[in-house]
Order: C-alpha cells, then structure tokens, then sequence
C-alpha cells in the first residue's frame, strides 16, 4: 500500500502516455486528442465530485472480481489517480493508453481489453467514424477495465465503467464544448519519451507520446 493510500488524496493523475498500433495519422490525431481529453477528465473535480456522490456496494452490474469489492471510495479514487493498471507494477500517476486499431465489421464491439494485458483494443468499425468525445468516453472506460473493475449481469450499466461513460459526456456539456473538444491537436502538449518497462523485464522499451496537462 502506497503512502498516497495511507494519508489520503495527494496525488492526481499527471500524463497519458499515448502508443497507437495500426492508425493512420488521421486517426492517431483523433486519439492524442482524446486522450488530452480523458485526462482533462479525470484531473477534474467533476470526476472526483461524481465518484464520490454514487454507492459502490450499490452498483448491481460490478462483478463480484471487480476491484470496486476491495477498496472504499477514497482507495478507488486514488486507484484512478495513481496509474496502477492491473498489468502495471508502479504507481506512475501516469495512464497508459495502448491502443491496438482493428476491423470486424458488422459487431457491435467498440472496445475490449484482455485482463491483465495492457492493450486496448478499438474497433476501426467505430473508432473511425466516432467523434473525439466518443473516443474520450471509450478510453475512459477501457482505462477503469485496465485498473481491475469488471462488469457482469443483466446490470452491466451500473457499473464504474457505464457510469464514466455518463460522467464523461455530462463534463464536457458542463464547460460548454462541443463534441469536437476545442484543444487541436497543435495546442496539446505531446512529447515523444521512451522508456524501459518492468514486463519487459526492464531490458526493452516502450516509446509513447507523452501528454501532459496543467493538474
């Protein structure tokens, strides 16, 4: 358990670190921008006023597997901040955005991950014609699945990843934007960096495009 666990909310969620596979630069410019806009996200109050007005225990579509079952509001909140994925060894507060563009058409899949795994797989199908806030609302959800929360049953929408699907649309009327988020791509701060990485076993790299916003 991390000292942010013991004292409470100290840290927030700094940077995605964005690696795309099979995109066209087209798309990989909807994705960077999307994932400045998930980070605005889940940098802002809205995300942590939101997480903190719902029940957990109450949510009937979380799987009885889903992390939401270990931790209390607070741990759950410091979970999204401190970029600990189920596959990730380090709390980085850094998300990290492994996104693997795929065609099958005539499914009805927009996204999945493989748990434990670190990509994210998005369907081309949807990904291409989707608006970036569409894409922002598929990360968001795809990034609370890569944390360990599940969803199951007859109830799968009230479950955390249903629910930020909600939060994320509700945030961006709230400051008044459009689906075509006003930052382009020119304006958002992206750095190449590339890094050794634990699964790998600290012997190979990983190069992303760092994005990074005012927390």
């Amino acid at each position: 358990m991390s000292l942010s666990y013991i004292l409470g909310e100290k840290l927030k969620i700094k940077t995605v670190n964005l690696k795309t596979e099979n995109m066209p630069a087209k798309q990989k410019e909807k994705a960077i921008i999307a994932a400045d806009m998930a980070l605005d996200f889940f940098q802002s109050s809205f995300f942590r006023n939101a997480l903190f007005g719902i029940d957990m225990f109450g949510l009937r579509g979380e799987s009885q597997s889903s992390v939401s079952k270990r931790f209390s509001t607070s741990g759950i909140y410091n979970l999204f901040m401190s970029g600990k994925e189920e596959w990730n060894d380090i709390e980085d507060y850094e998300i990290d955005l492994i996104v693997s563009r795929y065609t099958k058409r005539w499914s009805r899949v927009v996204g999945y991950i493989i748990p434990m795994k670190p990509k994210i797989f998005v369907n081309s199908e949807f990904f291409d014609n989707n608006t970036t806030l569409d894409i922002c609302s598929n990360f968001c959800h795809e990034y609370a699945h890569t944390l360990g929360f599940r969803h199951s049953g007859p109830h799968i929408k009230e479950s955390l990843p249903y629910l930020i699907n909600d939060w994320v649309e509700k945030y961006f009327l709230s400051i008044s934007v459009d689906d075509n988020y006003p930052s382009p791509v020119t304006q958002i701060r992206v750095t190449k960096t590339c890094k050794r990485v634990w699964w790998k076993l600290w012997l190979g790299k990983v190069c992303y495009d760092k994005i990074t916003r005012e927390g």
